[in-house]
């Protein structure tokens, strides 16, 4: 949709009784924070509307802002997409704040705000939210600098939530304490079914003690510790972990990673057996001089 279109459109549609649109997706356009202020306005009370993407649209920390307002108010709403629209820590503040008594939405992107700040006031106040919100399923964290230590707040609050399944932390400052804090939680049990790790720092020691809670978790179907510095030893445990112990998870990705021979004879005795199914993960075995090689395939995690 280009601008023109954008700026002739008529938002009192919305409003209307008759309105049956259910999905709107307007990603990566020239929309900013005037349009998401009509837009925002136009959906208070709007009763059809259930997703809502702006991903990529530059509406920045007051388009957020206004758009939080209509979170306050709309109850419809159950899919909002903001990733790469340039919010401030301020708008993160108040999506979580809204979100603590909105009873509507189930899947949230903020991925990639503009944070300035070390002091991760973001980062507490999600994970604030997250201890008392029941509704939300799905939430994207991409790119936020979250540290250790807002991980740490973030996964003491999630012992108390009841339905976050899907989480995604990708590209973030995680290092091996962040894995150690996120095995914390996976022996915990909680909803969780799906969390991406993608592009962080766990190495070795950070993904040995996420195989270990592993071992005892049985929630988990998904996880992505792509580009995350693992050898053979974080590698070799969790590939351990899958044929002994753990029977749920189902979905694992690794690419990316600092892949020896032993961690390739592991994932290669994974595939054959059929414990890990060839399309739920991303890489495939191959033997060359009696050395087995992993090579990247076209599946990837959510």
């Amino acid at each position: 949709m280009d601008k023109c279109i954008i700026c002739t459109f008529n938002f009192d549609t919305f409003q209307d009784p008759s309105c049956s649109l259910q999905s709107l997706h307007l990603g990566f356009n020239d929309f900013t924070e005037q349009g998401a202020d009509l837009l925002a306005n136009a959906l208070q009370f709007n009763g059809s509307l259930i997703s809502l993407s702006l991903d990529g649209c530059k509406i920045g920390g007051k388009g957020g802002i206004h758009i939080a307002s209509m979170l306050q108010v709309n109850r419809t709403l159950t899919h909002l997409g903001l990733a790469y629209t340039d919010l401030d820590a301020d708008c993160i503040i108040a999506m979580a704040t809204v979100l603590h008594g909105n009873q509507t939405l189930k899947s949230v992107d903020l991925s990639r705000p503009l944070l300035h700040s070390r002091l991760e006031e973001s980062t507490i106040h999600i994970s604030r939210m997250l201890q008392v919100n029941s509704t939300l399923t799905e939430l994207k964290l991409s790119l936020h600098s979250m540290t250790d230590t807002g991980c740490e707040w973030l996964c003491s609050h999630l012992l108390e939530n009841t339905s976050l399944t899907h989480l995604d932390l990708s590209s973030n400052k995680l290092s091996r304490d962040g894995g150690r804090h996120f095995a914390g939680l996976l022996r915990a049990n909680t909803p969780l079914t799906s969390l991406n790790l993608s592009c962080n720092h766990i190495d070795d020691h950070g993904l040995t003690d996420i195989s270990s809670a592993l071992l005892v978790n049985t929630r988990l179907t998904c996880l992505n510790v792509c580009y995350n510095k693992a050898g053979d030893g974080g590698l070799c445990e969790l590939a351990a972990c899958l044929q002994t112990n753990n029977t749920s998870l189902t979905h694992l990705y690794i690419w990316g990673n600092l892949l020896g021979t032993p961690s390739c004879d592991a994932f290669r005795e994974l595939l054959e057996s059929c414990r890990l199914h060839p399309d739920n993960t991303d890489v495939h075995s191959y033997v060359v001089d009696n050395i087995t090689h992993l090579s990247r395939t076209r599946h990837h995690a959510y």
